[in-house]
């Protein structure tokens, strides 16, 4: 819709080999085809379901902000793989089929891409229920147009800015997340007709924090980041033995959002699951399935 079909092409190649080249953040393990590659949309939300007992991955959202920055950078002094999970209006904009990046924007990606980090698709003015954008309208209750126009925008505008950024174009995981997890399989089914690759692969949920406790409700009751982390850990920690495993959500367009996530990966670098598995940070690749 927006690309040439030579574009399509190589925007895929690019899809694919991010996807088959998937190993624990360790390095220690050699690449290995990932489990569901060939993947489009759910029917349901998935999170953490590739993941083995003690594998944690982080995700974010909303950004890139201007706190984005401190976030990737402090990963990055752990050895840890990042999801940033990309508005595409701090971007820029779709003229004409053709992308008009904002250099503010695309600077704050770049920071995140500088440090080692991937980037996913969380569409293009963020709709959810009740809030202002999109009037008032969450991804299920868009035009099956309006939708698709949500996901194909962000995709263009976000290919655009790595390769503004001088990046490759495999750190764009081809990974959906819906605003608020809003989902149901009529949007499935829409947006696997999008203008995307052809294993895009969605919408990634997640685990932890439990629905109720998330940073921005921490925030909004005017919670500590000692208090809002121990809600996180809490969650981790509640899950059964076997199954501690998860792909955590944090919003890094609050300031907050890196002593969060450092107090989190703090309470848990170095711990033992239940049964008796090491908590690991791995990369997020291993959403999809890759080899240890």
């Amino acid at each position: 819709m927006y690309r040439s079909t030579l574009r399509a092409a190589v925007a895929l190649t690019a899809a694919v080999a991010a996807l088959t080249s998937c190993t624990a953040d360790t390095g220690e393990e050699p690449a290995a085809p990932s489990v569901e590659s060939a993947s489009t949309f759910r029917d349901a939300p998935v999170a953490g379901v590739n993941l083995r007992d003690g594998e944690i991955v982080l995700t974010f959202d909303d950004g890139p902000a201007t706190s984005s920055a401190a976030v990737a950078t402090l990963l990055q002094s752990k050895g840890i793989t990042g999801l940033f999970f990309a508005v595409s209006h701090h971007l820029g904009s779709v003229e004409g089929g053709a992308a008009r990046l904002d250099s503010a924007g695309v600077a704050k990606l770049d920071a995140v891409l500088d440090a080692g980090h991937v980037v996913g698709n969380h569409t293009h003015d963020h709709c959810i229920q009740g809030a202002s954008a999109c009037g008032g309208r969450g991804m299920t209750t868009l035009s099956a147009a309006e939708a698709r126009r949500q996901i194909e925008t962000a995709d263009v505008l976000i290919r655009a800015a790595i390769a503004s950024a001088g990046h490759d174009a495999s750190r764009y995981l081809p990974f959906f997340r819906s605003p608020g997890n809003a989902w149901s399989p009529a949007l499935a089914q829409t947006l696997s007709q999008a203008s995307l690759p052809s294993n895009a692969y969605g919408p990634v949920a997640w685990d932890v924090p439990r629905r109720g406790e998330e940073d921005f409700r921490c925030w909004s009751e005017g919670r500590s980041v000692t208090s809002c982390a121990a809600r996180y850990v809490s969650a981790f920690q509640a899950m059964p033995r076997g199954g501690q495993r998860a792909v955590v959500l944090v919003h890094d367009n609050f300031t907050q959002a890196r002593e969060l996530t450092e107090r989190f990966v703090n309470a848990l670098a170095g711990t033992r699951t239940k049964a008796g598995n090491p908590v690991r940070f791995v990369h997020p690749r291993c959403i999809v399935g890759c080899t240890r």
